[in-house]
Parts: structure tokens; sequence; C-alpha cells
């Protein structure tokens, strides 16, 4: 049989390594003590840990990426999370490295939790740009159809061409700000985005697995 390290192992800055292992062994003297057999308890010890074990070698690799699978798969989650979790404490849970920290929850519920969380995050924004472009629209036009009112607005409509290129600028600015913004977050190395984590997400003492 395996356990520890041998079907799990993770990056040492995610402080999960040591603790997932004595999980394991505290699920194999379980199974032991409550078999009839060694075999029985191997299958019953394989039961209890294989599906925890898979999804913490998941979870430990997408947090370790570069570049842009790093913003993709860690550090924008992260992001959201904090903005969602701050916002909506009650709807959504806090980022995955601060559930790392609560011993009560598996490895198993953590990930489903953060895809639950992440399919209303990106349902909330999608409704939100939405509504944000049809508000967008109707403002222009009002402000169109007031300009074409006055002289200014013939003299624009000679000078200008026929393409809105005028009105494509703030789009335009807005997405060469967003990108600036994830290129400098892509570049951050993943243990400097964990040692700014808060407080609280890093868990108060008395709320971590052991050992942490």
């Amino acid at each position: 049989m395996l356990l520890g390290d041998a079907i799990h192992s993770v990056k040492p800055y995610f402080g999960l390594g040591v603790n997932a292992a004595f999980e394991d062994v505290v699920a194999l003297g379980d199974a032991l003590d409550g078999a009839p057999t060694v075999g029985d308890a191997l299958r019953a010890f394989s039961r209890a840990r294989a599906a925890e074990a898979r999804v913490l070698v998941s979870l430990s690799r997408s947090l370790d990426r570069s570049g842009v699978r790093a913003f993709l798969s860690f550090i924008g989650p992260l992001i959201l999370d904090g903005i969602f979790h701050g916002a909506l404490p009650a709807l959504f849970a806090p980022n995955t490295l601060a559930m790392l920290q609560k011993p009560e929850l598996t490895f198993v519920h953590i990930r489903w939790r953060k895809r639950a969380d992440r399919a209303a995050q990106l349902a909330l924004l999608a409704a939100a740009a939405t509504a944000a472009a049809q508000l967008a629209c109707a403002v222009l036009g009002l402000a169109a159809r007031a300009l074409a009112r006055t002289a200014l607005g013939a003299a624009l409509r000679t000078a200008l061409p026929a393409n809105g290129a005028l009105a494509a600028l703030p789009a335009a600015a807005a997405a060469a700000a967003a990108a600036l913004f994830a290129r400098r977050r892509m570049g951050a190395d993943i243990a400097d985005v964990l040692a700014e984590q808060t407080a609280d997400e890093q868990g108060a003492k008395s709320g971590t697995r052991p050992g942490y």
C-alpha cells in the first residue's frame, strides 16, 4: 500500500504534505481497527483516501503554474474570491488557500465548493457586463442625439470618419488597462502572492489544520 508523499506529493510552501500524510495514517488506523482482514482494511482505506489524494494533487498543480495559466488558474480566481467573499461572505467562500487551512473541510469538498463559486461568479459578472453594455449604449445614444442637434455635432460629422472610431476609444482604453493589469499580475511569483495573504485568509491558528 501507499500513503503520504508516495501518492500525493505537493509543493512545500502549500504546507499540506506532512499533514495530509498524517490524515492518511489516521484513516489507515481506523480501517485496520474496523475491518476483519488486512485486505478489507486496505480496500476501506483506498475508498476513504483515494479521492482526497487525487484532488490534493490536482489542487496543488493548479496553484503551481506560470504565465497566463497561473493567472487563469490561481491569481485571477484569488482576486475574484477576495472581491466576492468580501462583498457577500454568506454566499461565497474564501479563496482556495484559506479553505485549505480549515481542518473540517475535505479536499473534495473544497474543489466542489470552489467550482460552484466560480460558476456563480462568472454568471454574475456576465449579467453585470451585459447590463453595463446596455446602459453604456443607452447613454451614448442619448449623448449622440443631443450632440447631433448642435453645431458642434455637425462639425464632427464632417471631420470624423463614419466608422464609429471615436465611440470605440473608451472600450480600447479599458481593454489596454485590463491587459496591463493582467501582465503585471502574471509576472508575480506564486510564493509572493501567498505571502500577500491576509491574516484572515491564512486562518487563525486555532482554526488551522494540525501543524500549520
